[in-house]
């Protein structure tokens, strides 16, 4: 399943992706709670081939893509892999980064992960980590990288606080002002935050 998907995940044809996806969903999902099924250590080592793939695809050129690759991802966290391992790998990935629409799935990725899971000991992401990431986005040349990173400040800031302030040296005082309506917008869109 997974050698087949590091192939098909790479497949120009989306909807030989979104089969994919729904062929890899469907072996998880066997995987769970079955003691005598496939070894989790196994599918893990696997799955890893898999999701740089997976990763790159998130700043597909093809939105239905990015969008259910996107998704697969943060469902990825509900399963017996946990948030941990998707934060891992998407951290991992961030570090080799080049392209415009690449880094801005992973900053839409990172934001999802974090509105669902949080900053959980257990999730192995600290806001620190995620702020460096962040940072280096806002001073960012291209409006759309900076746009996606003021968005993953916001939920960093709904989650952690005004201690990201801190982070954000070297920034644009004009980013800033964004980002603080960003900030004071969500806020209010949400009133009591879920860690």
């Amino acid at each position: 399943h997974c050698i087949l998907g590091e192939r098909l995940f790479n497949d120009k044809n989306p909807s030989v992706v979104f089969k994919m996806l729904s062929l890899s969903k469907k072996v998880i999902d066997l995987c769970k709670g079955n003691n005598e099924g496939i070894n989790v250590d196994i599918l893990t080592g696997g799955l890893s081939r898999m999701i740089p793939t997976l990763l790159t695809r998130t700043g597909d050129n093809n939105r239905n893509v990015r969008d259910k690759v996107t998704a697969y991802l943060v469902e990825l966290g509900n399963t017996s892999f946990g948030p941990s391992f998707v934060f891992k790998n998407v951290m991992e990935y961030e570090k080799t980064v080049k392209s415009i629409k690449s880094i801005c799935g992973v900053s839409i990725l990172m934001k999802l992960l974090l509105e669902k899971y949080g900053f959980k000991k257990e999730n192995n992401v600290s806001y620190k980590t995620v702020m460096t990431m962040a940072v280096a986005d806002l001073k960012h040349a291209n409006p759309d990288v900076r746009t996606c990173a003021i968005n993953l400040c916001t939920i960093t800031y709904y989650k952690q606080g005004p201690k990201i302030e801190q982070h954000l040296v070297g920034v644009k005082l004009s980013t800033l002002q964004v980002l603080q309506e960003s900030i004071l917008k969500y806020t209010n869109e949400h009133k009591t935050p879920k860690m």
